[in-house]
């Protein structure tokens, strides 16, 4: 959640820069117009300077769907990954744990197809029954775990993870 959240304020900084550069410009030019199709033309006043407004906001949220929302989002974990740096940590996050679990790099976001998923959910069956316990946390996929409990688990199901037992 908390890597969706950064990424949505990435993109709302990313339109706020736009706009506001764009913005005098726009208005400026929306002045512009207006002025010039009043002038111009027999046209009420009441609806250019309704309906322009109308069309700028059409035309907002079809960038937006454009642009913002087909923006593709950084969902897959980094491609350099030293295993040797998460090796004898003191603790651990359980999300971090579950992709080490498997030899994957450590990335927040593990989706139902993630080759991490079984290890998340191992660690988190083993909190909820009291096999292992939490440094901090409520057992979520943010909480923390010392090396020992991971090292406990490891020794329920008969595993040997690298990151726990290195070579």
């Amino acid at each position: 959640m908390r890597q969706t959240w950064r990424e949505m304020m990435s993109v709302v900084a990313d339109f706020l820069q736009i706009t506001g550069w764009l913005g005098l410009t726009a208005s400026v030019v929306y002045g512009i117009l207006v002025w010039l199709v009043g002038w111009l033309t027999p046209v009420p006043w009441y609806w250019i300077l309704v309906g322009a407004p109308f069309s700028a906001l059409a035309f907002l949220a079809a960038w937006n769907w454009l642009v913002v929302l087909r923006r593709p989002i950084a969902s897959s974990p980094p491609l350099s990954f030293k295993h040797s740096e998460w090796v004898n940590h003191p603790t651990y996050y359980v999300w971090v744990a579950a992709h080490l679990w498997v030899n994957c790099a450590p990335w927040p976001y593990i989706p139902a197809d993630s080759p991490a998923y079984p290890a998340l959910q191992k660690i988190k069956s083993a909190i909820e029954g009291g096999q292992i316990k939490v440094m901090s946390g409520s057992g979520n996929a943010m909480s923390r775990l010392t090396r020992e409990e991971l090292l406990k688990l490891a020794q329920i199901h008969n595993e040997h993870p690298l990151f726990l037992f290195p070579k």
